[in-house]
């Protein structure tokens, strides 16, 4: 059945002529990640946090800084699977500010299957997933187009710009207002489409030392800056880890 499928996909690839050839990787890194999260909420502008870092890759299996994804084909022209990854999204760290009148919202851990279509000059990432922790029940839709170049045989960069579209309930959720507070109103959010450029860096520092950073800029729609536990448009995200390979 898999075999099947890939035959399918492979006319509608543009490199078809790759599609048949698997795509065999193996690695494993480990080290810590130190993430710098700019906020819009209203007394809560930034959030820090220090994460262990993983990498692993073999067989149909990838694993990579909080992102695990089961991949079901992978070949030079496409990549196919389940995704499952942690986001730390939300106000459940916020200790002033307007969010503290409310229950704490849980960072968001979406699942769901992706696909990487790689062309001549670009590759195409589609992402649809559903975020199931605790209250948040939203649908995740992402749309990324990306191109991977490697400088001096040890520089990786990933330029990428995104479409991400979240549906009501995930926008009610981390950005509605369910009943009144003492300053806050009642706010029911709609659906989202927001705007994310970035970019993704990889530099091996010594024969199994390794550093990766990303840096990333979010322009939110306007049913999430009309919150009034919001007072951004528009934030910056950046990590920086540091791996060894084992």
């Amino acid at each position: 059945m898999r075999r099947l499928l890939a035959f399918f996909i492979f006319l509608f690839s543009i490199n078809g002529a790759l599609a048949l050839y698997p795509v065999k990787e193996e690695e494993r890194r480990f080290g810590l990640t130190y993430k710098r999260l700019n906020t819009p909420y209203k007394g809560y502008p930034s959030d820090e946090m220090i994460l262990p870092y993983f990498k692993y890759k073999k067989s149909f299996w990838d694993v990579e800084d909080w992102v695990v994804r089961a991949i079901f084909f992978n070949y030079e022209s496409f990549q196919t699977g389940f995704q499952l990854s942690f986001e730390p999204v939300g106000y459940g760290g916020a200790k002033d500010g307007v969010t503290t009148e409310l229950g704490n919202t849980n960072y968001s851990l979406p699942l769901g299957i992706y696909h990487l279509q790689k062309f001549a000059y670009i590759d195409c990432l589609v992402q649809v997933l559903v975020s199931f922790w605790g209250g948040d029940q939203g649908l995740i839709r992402r749309l990324s187009v990306q191109k991977d170049f490697y400088l001096f045989n040890d520089i990786f960069l990933r330029p990428y710009f995104q479409i991400e579209l979240l549906s009501q309930s995930y926008v009610n959720y981390y950005y509605g207002v369910k009943e009144p507070t003492a300053s806050l109103d009642v706010y029911e959010a709609g659906s989202a489409t927001n705007y994310i450029i970035g970019a993704h860096l990889g530099y091996q520092v010594l024969k199994k030392v390794f550093f990766n950073a990303s840096i990333n800029y979010t322009k939110f729609h306007s049913s999430i800056t009309q919150s009034p536990l919001v007072n951004r448009s528009q934030v910056i995200e950046w990590l920086a880890s540091l791996s060894v390979e084992i």
